[in-house]
């Protein structure tokens, strides 16, 4: 049975932490999902302030999206 996890937002959690930790943060949390055969939905607003943590935390993923 397959389920999702839903992150909602990293962009706020780019305002409480540091890049890096974010970035990690969310490495660890696609292979734990990936790993369970599940799948992760990441949602983010795109600005200025998150663009280059968005652009490596895409890396991570199968599918990027922009919706405008």
């Amino acid at each position: 049975k397959t389920s999702v996890v839903l992150l909602d937002s990293i962009s706020t959690l780019l305002v409480y932490n540091d890049r890096e930790t974010v970035q990690k943060f969310v490495h660890s949390l696609i292979a734990k999902v990936q790993k369970a055969n599940s799948k992760v939905v990441l949602l983010a607003t795109k600005d200025s302030a998150s663009a280059d943590a968005l652009a490596t935390i895409g890396q991570f993923c199968d599918k990027f999206a922009v919706i405008e």
